[in-house]
């Protein structure tokens, strides 16, 4: 009967491992890798340079996401009782609004990478070109294209970081004591 016993609570401890890591898996690591497979696309349409709509369409999506998280952290930092419970929440909405407004600088740098042609009329970039013999179009482009991907990048890491570390501190502890 005691072995029985013994049996049936090994099993039921490792049903709850097992559990604990599906949970882990489902919270953490999938929404990472979600994160990430978005970047690699938006990577992607920029080398491409097609249509910009598919990469403003992710950046605003991006915006709307870290917004409502940051707010959500800076409420939850404010019910929230405990001194290093309220530090943590306000830091990780901290974090969060720093991410957002990375995305926002990536807009215009976007729009000015991806629409260069009518940039390349204006006068002062013509002048310099006629006169100095220099092609400012391709300089420009790649300076923009380095700091659009650098200040996405950044706000996904930002976001993940984020994400990961609130998850953790949920399923830890209640929000509100």
């Amino acid at each position: 009967m005691n072995k029985f016993i013994f049996l049936f609570k090994r099993i039921s401890d490792l049903i709850i491992k097992i559990s604990l890591i599906i949970f882990r898996a489902i919270f953490f690591i999938i929404p990472i890798w979600i994160i990430f497979t978005i970047a690699l696309q938006f990577y992607v349409l920029s080398i491409e340079n097609s249509v910009t709509t598919k990469q403003y369409n992710i950046i605003f999506a991006a915006i709307g996401i870290t917004a409502t998280l940051s707010g959500l952290s800076f409420r939850a930092a404010a019910s929230s009782e405990e001194n290093y419970k309220r530090r943590y929440y306000y830091h990780q909405g901290q974090r969060l609004l720093h991410a957002t407004l990375l995305f926002i600088m990536t807009m215009p740098l976007s729009y000015i990478y991806n629409e260069f042609g009518l940039i390349n009329k204006l006068t002062i970039i013509s002048f310099i070109r006629s006169n100095l013999n220099f092609d400012v179009s391709n300089s420009v482009k790649t300076i923009c294209f380095i700091f659009y991907n650098f200040f996405f990048y950044f706000g996904l890491l930002l976001t993940a970081i984020g994400i990961e570390c609130l998850n953790e501190i949920l399923w830890k502890e209640k929000l509100l004591d």
